[in-house]
């Protein structure tokens, strides 16, 4: 089971706060690793709070992380790319 962080959203933009962090894809949910061949790697993310044009509170994320997932040609492990953020 993984082990969440947990911040309050509205304070966290308020102040812009910011936190870099990392996990191991082995620490996350169980869900996740049905998907997955191997449960190796680092999932690596960024949290930033701000306030908008108009001083809306958001929050601005980043991860990246390379998963091991099962071709579906061949059926062997591969590496998955996967970087999201907004």
């Amino acid at each position: 089971m993984s082990n969440p962080i947990l911040i309050d959203p509205l304070a966290f933009a308020r102040d812009g706060a910011s936190l870099q962090n990392e996990r191991p894809v082995a620490a996350l949910a169980g869900r996740v690793h049905e998907l997955l061949a191997s449960d190796a790697g680092v999932v690596k993310f960024e949290v930033e709070g701000f306030q908008d044009h108009l001083l809306r509170p958001s929050l601005r994320y980043r991860l990246s992380v390379t998963l091991s997932v099962e071709c579906q040609r061949c059926l062997t492990p591969m590496p998955f790319e996967l970087e999201a953020g907004v």
